[in-house]
């Protein structure tokens, strides 16, 4: 259901209760984003869907009347690149909504379904929402999975891929591809096909943890790099890790990945699915005042967040101290209330940006480890240790 912009989260949040957010919104923030120094922005999905998360698409075609038309995206796309800013989609194979029409058919005409092989269907005939009729992702009978080791299902999503590429986005993120079937096959494929006629496209897969595999140079160009930012940088942020025990996360990281992977690696702390970076960071539950301690930590996390190889990945307004737990029916997700930010945060993020922009070393791939010791960390970065960073 439809919710003022300030309106209260209700248990619908999730899933359901929509505030209004659309495409000619992220337009006319075009400007705001370059001035915090944004080259990329990451939409989660933004096609035809029955819910207000997007991971049930309808229609991997269409753009979700919710958020607007082609016209809208293809202006948003045209004001981004122009302000120096790529823009990568999220593409969802393993599984569908309810409402897309090859699934329709299948409840409708059963095995006589030009559809049939491309789900997996238990018994029939089934109740659409039931787990028990087919297999689902995560138990969830509205996210019916796909078949991917089914050519006509490999060949409609690579479709998708080329489809919205040549429309004029930069690359995209895909949903759970630990979980598509014959998954590095499936994505082998696909990375040849993208690249051929996109050698620039940006692949990223949402992994979570340390895995190599995915990072060959035949799949994906990054991971959703948790294993930097959530599982060695917010430990040491919060107080909970020592500089020693950090390094060998470190450590572990970058042997893992090497320079290459790690220099394009899509590096972030806190996202549309954890709780907002703040809160865990002990600055306080949705509605809190922000503790002052917090806002040290998060600057301290964030500094090395950009001092690392890779691209620092801001979830939408944490530059502005923000707020959320995931367990309060997902309240990190709640608008960006326009009218407030702290502003000491604000201007740390924008200097961020900034000296990544000033120092080439920042942006380079190498990084050589230096010393820690109980609270401290220090590390070179450049090709010529051209900058020393102490944390």
């Amino acid at each position: 259901f439809f919710s003022p912009w300030d309106g209260s989260i209700s248990s619908l949040h999730c899933c359901h209760q929509y505030f209004g957010g659309d495409l000619e919104g992220i337009t006319e923030k075009i400007d705001y984003l370059s001035d915090l120094g944004v080259t990329i922005v990451y939409l989660n999905p933004i096609f035809d869907s029955g819910s207000a998360h997007g991971y049930d698409t309808h229609d991997y075609m269409k753009v979700s009347p919710k958020f607007g038309t082609e016209e809208d995206l293809k202006l948003m796309l045209d004001e981004a690149h122009d302000s120096g800013i790529r823009v990568i989609f999220d593409l969802v194979p393993n599984h569908t909504g309810l409402g897309f029409q090859p699934f329709q058919n299948v409840v409708e005409n059963g095995q006589k379904s030009e559809y049939w092989e491309w789900y997996f269907i238990n018994e029939y005939p089934f109740t659409p929402g039931d787990p028990d009729g087919y297999e689902c992702w995560g138990g969830v009978g509205s996210l019916p999975k796909l078949n991917t080791a089914n050519p006509e299902v490999k060949n409609y999503l690579f479709g998708v891929v080329d489809h919205w590429l040549e429309f004029g986005f930069d690359g995209c993120r895909v949903d759970v591809p630990n979980e598509v079937v014959d998954a590095h096959n499936f994505f082998a494929e696909m990375r040849d096909i993208v690249k051929e006629g996109h050698p620039d496209a940006y692949l990223v897969g949402e992994i979570w943890g340390l895995d190599g595999s995915w990072v060959q140079g035949d799949q994906f160009d990054s991971l959703m790099n948790n294993a930097l930012g959530k599982e060695a940088l917010l430990p040491y942020a919060n107080g909970s890790a020592s500089g020693e025990e950090t390094f060998k996360k470190l450590a572990k990281y970058f042997s893992t990945y090497g320079e290459n992977v790690a220099g394009m690696g899509f590096s972030l702390v806190s996202s549309h699915d954890t709780g907002r970076i703040l809160t865990d960071l002990g600055g306080g539950n949705f509605n809190d005042r922000i503790s002052k301690i917090a806002i040290m930590r998060l600057k301290l996390l964030s500094t090395l967040l950009y001092s690392m190889p890779g691209a620092p990945v801001t979830f939408q307004g944490d530059e502005r101290g923000i707020l959320g737990e995931k367990e309060h029916y997902d309240a990190h997700r709640y608008p960006i209330q326009w009218n407030s930010a702290n502003k000491d945060l604000l201007a740390h993020y924008k200097k961020l940006a900034e000296t990544r922009q000033e120092i080439s070393a920042l942006t380079s791939n190498a990084i050589f480890l230096y010393t820690a010791n109980d609270n401290l960390i220090s590390f070179f970065r450049g090709e010529e240790k051209d900058v020393l960073v102490v944390a």
